[in-house]
């Protein structure tokens, strides 16, 4: 174990360290002139992962379990689907362990550990292998006794754990309740040393596998795509990143980055780059739930039953989102796709119920809005809110169970006393309203379109401009009136008109909406026509120039033969950009100029 030469060693390298005694060999070879030279050789030095000491092969003693026989249960529970894996590349990674298993080392020469079982009697040799410490050989009667020295290995107690924890082998209430389990959750790297095993153990010792399931979750790497680890010094402590960001930042960001089958990747260096989305997130559903909860007040809301008829066609919309996605996100909570369920969530408080029908509902909220309006308002924004929250409660636990608690209820219907254990929402069919998605889909469409137009055109941000609209479907035209309000104030529209042909021969900007609707929005008097005409003819001058100097360059054939491959292809990426920047200023120009 001290690495030292030994007595098989000649007498003047014995007790030399082993690298001290390399050095000690080559210099008696050269003194003796038997020296023949050196030459370097790559080769690979096994080191321990820990401390890096080179590990050197040595013949020992040692005790091992017979594996074949534990291996074969395990191996048809896998095939035969008994126990799962996900991702599923892992069941053909299992499977190969388990068809060529090799007899398991099971003793350590370590200071801490469980001692090896063994007793060695010191008077005829005797060993003795047993449950409860013997006080006598058991075959010459011999009281000195001298335990095994080594330790099990640490995988050896583990792979009892999922019934010894339980009170095995006592037949406890805790065991027959919870043995066996469904999932378990763990790191690819022990698949073979922790979870094969306890497959095997499970079988032998209880009959049965230990869970049905194996998620084998991602590994958080750095940037330069090293596993993270105490080793290297390239970990990132969890308690600064609580401290700096939250808890709830923390953890959704590892979630939304945990892609089935894909390794994080995390900054130890700059935290701000890794987890400012997760605290982004989380401040927007901390602010979105604080304007919900001023807004709609601490009254106890109506059943969605008693306001079912006054609902209007945004309220239905985001009930129908919230089913369908309580219905999707179980679906890949089922799946093991954490990653989607993240997405997904966050598509849905972000960029349906915060972004829009916060937006769109507004107006029925102040305190003078039309009553049965507002009541219907305040009782589907607070369902809304209470399913995503319930929905994000996995992700982002503490800012939801905060807001969750102060929601009001309504009157007569008991509150949970907390979220972790409120009903999860499912799909409900009565809330499902494909009419209402594609009606408020197209007014989002059209109002989106607006404001990408006033954009583009440079129309002033507080300027009103007028909209018409031709070939609008009929389900269209009633989103139109009943949103109408709504696309006036988020577009800032002051005219909507829906006719049968628009703009011909008028200075204005066209688009055509998902739904085939033609869009139109006129310019004159909103923008100064003549003054963006001059400016557009100077780009579009100013861009033909730069086209030409780099045709120049590609159409001379002593600079495409002699110059670096990929400074050729820069200019050939310059003369697409130019070109296309020059059709987009050329298109806009017609705009302006009515035609």
């Amino acid at each position: 174990p001290e690495a030292m030469m030994s007595e098989n060693a000649p007498e003047a390298f014995q007790g030399m360290d082993r690298f001290d005694a390399r050095k000690a060999v080559v210099k008696a070879f050269q003194e003796q002139g038997l020296f023949g030279g050196e030459d370097p050789h790559t080769h690979s030095i096994p080191r321990c992962y820990r401390c890096d000491t080179v590990v050197e092969p040595r013949l020992s003693e040692q005790w091992f379990v017979k594996m074949k026989p534990l291996a074969e249960p395990a191996l048809k529970a896998s095939q035969d689907g008994t126990v799962t894996f996900v991702p599923d590349r892992w069941k053909k990674v299992y499977e190969h362990w388990m068809e060529n298993i090799r007899d398991w080392c099971i003793s350590r020469q370590l200071w801490w550990g469980h001692r090896i079982p063994v007793w060695y009697c010191q008077g005829c040799g005797e060993t003795i292998v047993a449950r409860d410490d013997p006080t006598a050989c058991t075959s010459c009667g011999s009281e000195d006794l001298q335990q095994d020295p080594d330790v099990l290995d640490t995988w050896f107690s583990s792979w009892l754990w999922p019934f010894s924890i339980f009170g095995w082998p006592e037949k406890t209430d805790d065991l027959k309740a919870f043995y066996p389990g469904h999932v378990l959750s763990t790191a690819p790297e022990i698949l073979f040393f922790w979870v094969a095993r306890m497959i095997m153990a499970g079988y032998e010792f209880m009959g049965e596998a230990p869970f049905s399931t194996v998620y084998l979750h991602a590994t958080v790497r750095d940037p330069q795509n090293r596993k993270m680890s105490k080793s290297l010094g390239n970990g990132i402590d969890p308690l600064e990143v609580v401290d700096q960001f939250g808890a709830d930042a923390l953890r959704f960001t590892v979630i939304s980055a945990a892609a089935v089958g894909t390794d994080i990747q995390l900054d130890p260096d700059d935290l701000e780059a890794s987890f400012a989305s997760g605290r982004n997130f989380a401040n927007k559903v901390w602010n979105a739930g604080r304007f919900t909860l001023m807004t709609v007040g601490d009254d106890p809301i109506k059943p969605l039953s008693e306001v079912k008829e006054d609902l209007e066609l945004s309220d239905r919309w985001i009930l129908s989102r919230l089913s369908d996605t309580a219905e999707s996100l179980t679906q890949e909570l089922e799946k093991f796709r954490l990653h989607d369920v993240a997405e997904k969530a966050y598509h849905f408080f972000w960029g349906e119920l915060a972004d829009w029908y916060l937006e769109l509902v507004k107006p029925r909220l102040r305190e003078d809005a039309e009553p049965k309006s507002r009541e219907a308002a305040r009782t589907t924004l607070v369902t809304a809110f209470d399913g995503i929250l319930r929905l994000l409660h996995p992700l982002v636990p503490f800012v939801t169970e905060e807001l969750w608690q102060k929601l009001p209820w309504p009157a007569g219907t008991p509150k949970p006393e907390s979220l972790i254990s409120a009903p999860w929402p499912v799909k409900d069919p009565a809330l499902e309203d494909p009419e209402a998605e594609e009606q408020v889909g197209a007014v989002q469409d059209l109002i989106t379109q607006v404001r990408s137009l006033r954009k583009e055109y440079g129309v002033p941000e507080g300027a009103e401009v007028e909209v018409a609209l031709a070939g609008a479907p009929p389900a269209f035209r009633e989103a139109l009136a009943s949103e109408d309000s709504s696309i006036r104030r988020l577009a800032r529209v002051g005219t909507l008109t829906v006719q049968a042909g628009v703009g011909a021969g008028v200075a204005g900007a066209h688009g055509v909406l998902r739904n085939g609707t033609e869009l139109f929005l006129p310019l004159e008097g909103v923008v100064d026509l003549e003054k963006e005409r001059e400016r557009l003819s100077a780009e579009i001058e100013r861009l033909a120039g730069q086209l030409k100097g780099v045709r120049a360059k590609l159409q001379n054939e002593n600079f495409v033969s002699k110059a670096p491959e990929d400074v050729v292809e820069r200019e050939r990426d310059k003369e697409s950009k130019f070109l296309e920047q020059m059709t987009k200023l050329q298109e806009k120009l017609q705009v302006f100029q009515g035609s």
